[in-house]
């Protein structure tokens, strides 16, 4: 057996429109069953179709063949489409109308509508459904949408685990009443999925501080920063220092909150970085420098941020010992390291496909961001450094971005194996971005990215 796939033909309607009749169990024969004299329904389906009356057309047909027999097909078309159009309205008895007036009023708005999925009873549960829908998402990108829609019988359980299982959610219940054509109960179910649209979400552009600033501010940084700047009750005329500063987030949302830059200062080992936070505020005191070579006085600074930093300082524990250091007596830090991996699945699935497409070792630099997750280990290290009052919070919010795929893009930008993601070839890198797309279909929404992530907050006094 050998299945290809192919556009709709014009001699392919009459066959289109058995298979139309199959997949709408009962619904084609109440809408058309004596309109037409001498016509079946089936007959008129076909006409309709052969005429190219779109959307209702061969045109709108995905086929799938078997030794040049039809096999399965899927018909789909623009969500706009689904509706009772004036022409409807003068072909049909009104009441078969009323009858579907919830299910011809229920869309989900700019998606791609898949109308039927039908394979002959011979072919089923050999993949084929899949396939069709796989195909129709390429159409649905071709012609510029980002969403897939359809209808189901709310009692087809096969077919809404095949649907689930391509990230179809459910989006509103509507009503269909039974007749002695449609004898199904509860309805159908609207369901809708995020397609992932490659032509233009996987393309690899930016430098890694640009990328950080585009993308990582917006997604999670920036609200992670706002969230420790409050907890530190800022005052004015405070020495304030934001060490492992990156491109000076925190740092620069302290002097939001003072309206002054001239006592905020931030260090980072990283030089590009560094610059990245110059070329964005010149007025902050930017230096780099890696934090144990820090030269300021002792009891220099009152507050010390540092945001996602320690767990990759060399070591960790003299790192802490010297911004004790430079901390005035009942001088405050607040610091926040991520909770274990699997508290941020979005970046546990990313672990996931790293180890996966590319190498143990890009995973395992991933994975060190998470590795100060331990609360006693966390704790014991502010004791051993000689700070007191040391109260730690699990912290949680929610990572946004739209488009999804934007993000994840934008992401790998930012990170120090980007230009190992970059030499993949561009098949095994768009299969990599569509592994972590679907892996995250629970935390994509219709604005995107909506994936929950934990951290632990740390607020101690010298």
């Amino acid at each position: 057996m050998e299945i290809k796939y192919r556009p709709g033909k014009k001699k392919d309607s009459a066959t289109l429109a058995e298979l139309i009749n199959m997949a709408s169990d009962g619904v084609v024969e109440y809408l058309f069953h004596g309109l037409v004299p001498g016509m079946t329904p089936v007959q008129v389906i076909a006409h309709n179709h052969e005429n190219d009356n779109y959307p209702h057309s061969y045109k709108s047909a995905i086929i799938a063949t078997d030794n040049n027999d039809i096999v399965g097909m899927a018909l789909s078309y623009p969500s706009s489409y689904h509706k009772i159009t004036d022409e409807m309205k003068n072909f049909f008895p009104e009441d078969r109308l009323k009858h579907f007036s919830h299910f011809y009023s229920s869309r989900i708005e700019n998606s791609w509508f898949l109308d039927a999925l039908s394979v002959v009873e011979s072919h089923r549960r050999r993949g084929i459904g899949r396939e069709l829908i796989s195909h129709t998402k390429e159409v649905a990108i071709e012609n510029g949408y980002n969403s897939l829609s359809l209808m189901v019988l709310a009692d087809n359980a096969l077919a809404i685990r095949l649907y689930k299982d391509f990230g179809f959610k459910v989006a509103q219940k509507v009503e269909l009443g039974k007749n002695k054509f449609i004898e199904h109960a509860g309805g159908c179910l609207l369901m809708k999925c995020q397609i992932l649209n490659k032509k233009s979400g996987w393309q690899l552009s930016c430098d890694g501080p640009s990328a950080y600033e585009k993308y990582i501010v917006p997604a999670y940084t920036g609200a992670w920063a706002k969230e420790i700047v409050n907890r530190a009750c800022l005052s004015q005329g405070e020495k304030i220092l934001d060490v492992a500063c990156g491109t000076g987030l925190v740092a620069r949302t302290a002097a939001d909150v003072l309206r002054n830059c001239d006592l905020i200062y931030g260090i980072d080992v990283n030089e590009e970085m560094i610059k990245k936070a110059y070329e964005i505020e010149k007025g902050i005191n930017w230096q780099n420098c890696e934090v144990t070579d820090m030269t300021y006085s002792d009891n220099y600074f009152d507050v010390v941020f540092c945001q996602q930093g320690l767990q990759y300082f060399p070591d960790p524990s003299l790192a802490l010992k010297q911004i004790n250091r430079v901390l005035v007596k009942s001088g405050r830090i607040l610091l926040s390291v991520w909770r274990p991996i699997q508290y941020s699945p979005f970046y546990e699935s990313l672990c996931k496909a790293l180890e996966k497409y590319l190498d143990i070792k890009a995973a395992s630099m991933l994975l060190a961001a998470f590795s100060l997750g331990d609360y006693e280990k966390l704790k014991t290290l502010f004791e051993d450094a000689g700070f007191n009052s040391i109260n730690i919070n699990i912290v949680i919010k929610q990572m946004s971005y739209s488009p999804f795929e934007e993000f994840v893009v934008g992401g790998m930008m930012a990170t120090p194996f980007f230009q190992e993601i970059q030499a993949m070839p561009s098949s095994l890198r768009e299969e990599m971005f569509s592994d972590i797309y679907d892996s995250n279909q629970d935390y994509i929404d219709d604005d995107g990215l909506a994936a929950p992530t934990e951290c632990y907050i740390v607020n101690a006094k010298k």
